[in-house]
């Protein structure tokens, strides 16, 4: 009987630094050495470490960390593992807001070329009544905005992984100031 695979591999290349990884929603977590001409290994050559939050071994070296999820983008980052532990959040992004940018992106290059056709082919205003600046402007103004807005929406999208390099309150004493010297949270927003 053939030995099954593990489902997840805390060590996949061998005991060394500990990584640690957050993010904002589960997302699985990959990882695999890049290939010695810089180019992104095959999917089958990832290892998969586990699932967020999760902590795993890497010795030192370089390597690729992917995570994704099937509501999730997919985000990578190279990561140099030395002799000290690493810890990563991960900002999950959102894999449906992908998709309406991609669409939004579509739909606004499509606009935009059938305003260039109707600019560049059609009838001319002594077949008709038709001026075509009523019709191109609307295109590609139009266009511009659905475009724009799609880039938006693809950008806002994305998955990234970045590494925490704040240390803890108790390591950094702030535990011990008193109430009043404490760094106040101040925020910033707009609403529409």
């Amino acid at each position: 009987m053939p030995e099954e695979t593990p489902r997840y591999d805390f060590t996949p290349y061998g005991p060394g630094a500990a990584v640690q990884v957050t993010s904002t929603k589960p997302v699985t977590v990959y990882v695999v050495k890049p290939l010695p001409d810089g180019s992104r290994p095959l999917d089958y050559a990832f290892k998969r470490v586990g699932i967020t939050p999760v902590t795993f071994q890497l010795p030192p070296g370089r390597y690729l960390l992917e995570v994704e999820s099937s509501d999730t983008t997919r985000g990578g980052m190279l990561l140099d593992m030395g002799q000290s532990p690493r810890r990563l959040l991960v900002d999950a992004g959102s894999d449906s807001t992908s998709m309406t940018g991609t669409l939004l992106m579509a739909v606004g290059v499509t606009a935009i070329a059938a305003g260039i056709v109707v600019l560049v082919g059609g009838s001319t205003s002594s077949e008709g009544n038709l001026e075509k600046a009523k019709i191109v402007i609307p295109f590609f103004a139009g266009g511009a905005l659905v475009l724009g807005g799609g880039i938006a929406l693809f950008v806002v999208s994305r998955t990234d992984i970045e590494e925490e390099q704040h240390a803890p309150a108790q390591a950094a004493g702030w535990d011990k100031l008193p109430a009043v010297a404490k760094a106040p949270n101040l925020t910033l927003g707009f609403r529409f």
